[in-house]
């Protein structure tokens, strides 16, 4: 999404539309050419009694560092993410917090 908006003149809103309408696309036709149609879906959309114990403390895990990274970052990432003209002007580095909030929205 990013790089689409970066060299491009499509905006950020509407590159998230044809990134997820794509990848959902993409889904439907992995779904229906896949000779065995039930795992894929379980792969695609979840099956809640495959979880298991470490799966669980692995996105508990996951989810601390997130929330440890946001506290750490949260004045840097709300002024970036609200006005980057700002955030430009007070010398902050707006390309390393902009992919910083892209990585941890990937890992949520």
């Amino acid at each position: 999404i990013t790089y689409i908006k970066g060299n491009s003149i499509i905006k950020s809103d509407t590159a998230i539309g044809i990134t997820f309408s794509s990848f959902l696309a993409l889904g439907v036709i992995l779904i229906s050419v896949a000779k065995s149609s039930t795992d894929l879906f379980h792969i695609l959309f979840g099956n809640i009694l495959a979880v298991q114990d470490t799966d669980m403390w692995i996105t508990i895990g996951v989810g601390a560092v997130i929330l440890l990274i946001i506290g750490i970052f949260f004045k840097q990432l709300l002024i970036t993410s609200f006005d980057e003209l700002l955030a430009k002007a007070m010398g902050m580095p707006v390309n390393f917090y902009h992919y910083l909030l892209m990585v941890l929205l990937t890992l949520v």
